[in-house]
């Protein structure tokens, strides 16, 4: 079985894929992404006989999408599904959505565990392993609202110069964009000083 990177299909959207204005439905996407990453598996060899024969199945755990432009119908979309290495009892795959002009549209993020579906001892994972796996993921979301870039290494154990890459970029847009606002303040300085009450709607 030979391992393939990545794996590109094409799907055109069709009327009953997307809602009364002609948007694509999220669920429509999600299930072409799906889709895709099955193909990826059957072109590899992973096949519905092969997970009969070996009593395992992949079980979709977390599925995120992000949308850049909402597409419409009688579009081709191009889906190129993109898989990681494991990370613990977790397999991550990014499969990224553009148009016919090559511009992103949507972003899949899938999580995947491999299971035993007879309960049989054959690489089973652990309580343990799913705690660690649930954490990970929390903090990762966490790190993010916190405007950082995710780490593989706990906050607490992470050094002060790690701790100041992760935060520098995030720092640096607020910094920007805090400018922009000081310079709009003064720019309309003299109206806030007549109307006061204007300042309630500054955020």
């Amino acid at each position: 079985m030979d391992f393939i990177p990545d794996f590109t299909r094409s799907f055109f959207l069709f009327r009953h894929e997307a809602d009364f204005q002609g948007r694509m439905l999220p669920g429509a996407l999600l299930r072409f992404a799906q889709q895709v990453a099955t193909d990826h598996c059957n072109a590899m060899g992973l096949t519905d006989e092969v997970y009969a024969r070996t009593h395992t199945a992949f079980l979709l755990v977390r599925q995120t999408l992000e949308f850049y432009r909402v597409p419409h119908v009688d579009e081709t979309l191009r889906f190129v599904t993109l898989p990681e290495a494991p990370q613990r009892a977790t397999y991550k795959r990014i499969t990224l959505v553009t148009d016919a002009a090559g511009e992103e549209v949507a972003c899949v993020d899938s999580r995947w565990v491999l299971v035993d579906t007879e309960s049989r001892l054959v690489g089973i994972v652990t309580f343990d392993d799913a705690m660690d796996v649930m954490e990970e993921e929390a903090t990762e979301d966490i790190e993010k609202m916190a405007a950082m870039l995710p780490s593989e290494k706990p906050y607490l154990r992470s050094s002060i110069l790690t701790i100041w890459k992760n935060r520098i970029p995030w720092l640096l847009l607020l910094m920007v964009s805090a400018t922009f606002t000081g310079m709009i303040l003064n720019h309309f300085e003299d109206a806030l000083a007549a109307q006061i009450v204007l300042t309630s709607f500054i955020p």
